[in-house]
């Protein structure tokens, strides 16, 4: 869950961003995962979840979603829209926590590294060869193709 004033705008970098609503200090926590607010699950779980459902909701949740540590976290709250850059201003310390790297200044987008975020099986990275959810799910997990074949949207 976001922890500091935040605000949604265009962003230079991809479609909407999350900026600062006012300053954030150096080292102060941004994002921390709230058991309310943010859902944690096994990567069997969540992909049983996917194969489960409509290719319009299985985009909404690996977008909504990030993989880290071999869990997937489902972020409800508008940290759903930070994005990547390698001039990130955030960063984890633990899977549970992100704090500034340096002081952010009103209006300035909140970005983190995914590079660093993220594990290698992450959407994010699937998403830069093949934008298609069900070429994630086929690529990665092969026991996902029956889902794309009762759904009949390969």
């Amino acid at each position: 869950m976001l922890t500091v004033k935040t605000y949604l705008a265009p962003s230079s970098i991809h479609g909407i961003g999350l900026f600062a609503t006012e300053l954030i200090p150096a080292n102060s926590t941004v994002w921390q995962y709230n058991e309310h607010i943010d859902n944690i699950y096994s990567e069997d779980h969540f992909l049983n979840i996917c194969r489960n459902t409509l290719k319009n909701t299985l985009q909404h949740l690996l977008n909504c979603s990030y993989k880290r540590g071999g869990k997937y976290f489902y972020l409800t709250d508008n940290a759903r829209f930070i994005n990547h850059s390698d001039q990130a201003n955030i960063a984890f310390v633990n899977d549970y926590e992100e704090i500034s790297l340096r002081e952010i200044k009103p209006n300035e987008e909140i970005l983190e590294n995914y590079l660093f975020s993220y594990d290698e099986s992450d959407f994010f990275f699937q998403e830069l060869i093949n934008p298609d959810p069900l070429h994630y799910l086929n690529t990665i997990y092969p026991m996902a193709k029956s889902h794309a074949h009762h759904q009949n949207l390969s």
